[in-house]
């Protein structure tokens, strides 16, 4: 087969790869990330716009494309039935070629890569192009809203209330970096959650300390158009972050119990949190408000050839 590749050019080409999506992922696979709904969040950043290349065939058919975020992660689709060795390599050498112009990192930095836990196509695809399993996961968990929610219990001093519009958007950053220690959510990516189509304030919840500072915060969204591809009528509530001083007081669950309230309030029927193996506290949080582990997200690493 035939073909050729070339940079996105705009919010054309975006709407062509959401369309593209649609008609060709597995209706098993529909909600992995990214999804129909993340695309259009994600390829609404500057730097993944810039890594983002797509595949076509001779006669103009699309055939793929890829991004690699600044997780160092490569994000791609294929058109798994029209794939080719050539092409596969090709989205691989995209990946490294991204890796190293686009990040400051060592040239022995690794790029990463996920896959569904039961996607063996795309499991096998990262196999060939010796991507090595990694020691931690994403997990994924649900949770019945039909089911009794237990009242917040919020700590003696704090308060907790509904994030007061883009203004805070610096300060809800800012907390976030500190809670993770890593410097990817900016002002800008806190600012495109709160701008998104369907965003809620009163599903974006700010837990504040006696002293005025911002202790944790929580967030839910709501994705109609997914809804309507899975026919769920589901919601996430798996955005959250408590700062290292205020840790270990019940912040967090304070904010996922009142989230599922409000949730299931407006009628949703199942809620979803997406969470690292590796973040016990939070996993801990989510199993005592009754989540249930359905699914794990694998993740791969490729390092480069130093020889």
């Amino acid at each position: 087969m035939t073909f050729n590749s070339r940079r996105l050019a705009g919010s054309a080409d975006i709407e062509l790869l959401l369309d593209w999506v649609r008609a060709i992922r597995p209706a098993e696979r529909v909600t992995d990330y990214p999804s129909v709904i993340d695309l259009r969040q994600v390829l609404s950043l500057p730097h993944n716009q810039q890594t983002t290349r797509l595949w076509f065939a001779e006669a103009g058919e699309l055939l793929g494309f890829a991004f690699v975020d600044v997780f160092r992660t490569l994000r791609f689709e294929l058109d798994w039935r029209q794939t080719t060795p050539t092409l596969e390599a090709e989205i691989m050498a995209w990946g490294n070629a991204c890796l190293t112009t686009t990040t400051t990192t060592a040239p022995a930095s690794p790029l990463y890569a996920t896959a569904h836990q039961a996607d063996t196509v795309r499991l096998a695809y990262l196999a060939r192009q010796g991507f090595i399993r990694e020691a931690d996961w994403v997990v994924h968990l649900e949770r019945a809203l039909a089911l009794p929610i237990a009242p917040p219990q919020l700590a003696a001093g704090f308060t907790l209330r509904s994030v007061e519009g883009e203004p805070e958007a610096a300060e809800l950053a800012t907390l976030h970096r500190e809670a993770f220690g890593t410097p990817h959510m900016t002002t800008e990516r806190r600012l495109t959650l709160m701008r998104t189509a369907h965003y809620d304030p009163a599903l974006d919840l700010v837990v504040v300390s006696a002293e005025g500072a911002r202790a944790a915060y929580g967030l839910a969204n709501v994705n109609p158009e997914e809804n309507e591809l899975t026919g769920q009528n589901a919601c996430y509530a798996d955005l959250f972050a408590t700062h290292p001083l205020y840790r270990g007081r019940g912040l967090a669950r304070a904010l996922l119990v009142t989230l599922l309230q409000r949730l299931q309030a407006r009628g949703f029927a199942i809620a979803k949190l997406n969470t690292s193996s590796e973040n016990g506290p939070m996993l801990q949080v989510a199993t005592s408000a009754g989540f249930e582990i359905v699914a794990t997200t694998l993740r791969f690493a490729h390092s480069p050839d130093l020889s």
